[in-house]
């Protein structure tokens, strides 16, 4: 005689449900290093946007010599909304945040300036960071973040050469 059943049995539904776990325990790693990377992208994206309003504040209140505010350190971002019309709306100030870092108090500037006056600086020199702060989270690093330099490019850096930054010349400053 053969034996019909229906359904599953007991084990073979066990089985199922560890397989499926081992495959989550392989992926979720994966899931949250990208969402990671996403945040650390979204800051990066905020200093080179800060970067291009201060070319615009440059090309608008620079004066014939378009120099750049001589401002320094957060207060450099600060005059982005400070400005006749603002060119960050004060009520929408997202930009000043940092995606790694989470929410922030509001009217906090998440982002160093310059160190000194931007007008002085070369090309390579960093004219903006994150929070030394900002990447800390999770990490087992000395330390790691985005650097903005005056060329308008974005640096992630991490270990020594974002100690290198911190301990630069002209380093970025609250």
């Amino acid at each position: 005689m053969t034996d019909k059943r229906k359904g599953f049995t007991l084990i073979e539904l066990m089985v199922v449900i560890v397989i499926i776990g081992l495959l989550a325990s392989f992926l979720l790693p994966q899931v949250m290093n990208s969402m990671r990377r996403s945040r650390v992208l979204g800051c990066a994206t905020n200093l080179g946007k800060l970067w291009q309003l201060q070319t615009m504040y440059m090309a608008q209140f620079g004066g014939s010599m378009k120099i750049m505010s001589p401002t320094t350190g957060s207060e450099f971002w600060e005059m982005l909304s400070k400005t006749t019309p603002p060119l960050i709306d004060p009520d929408d100030r997202k930009l000043f945040l940092c995606p790694v870092k989470g929410e922030g108090i509001e009217g906090d500037i998440q982002y160093y300036g310059p160190g000194a006056s931007v007008n002085r600086l070369a090309g390579a020199d960093p004219v903006g960071c994150d929070d030394p702060e900002n990447h800390m989270e999770g990490t087992t690093d000395t330390g790691s973040g985005n650097v903005l330099r005056k060329k308008g490019d974005v640096l992630e850096l991490s270990g020594a050469d974002w100690t290198n930054m911190l301990n630069n010349k002209f380093p970025p400053k609250r």
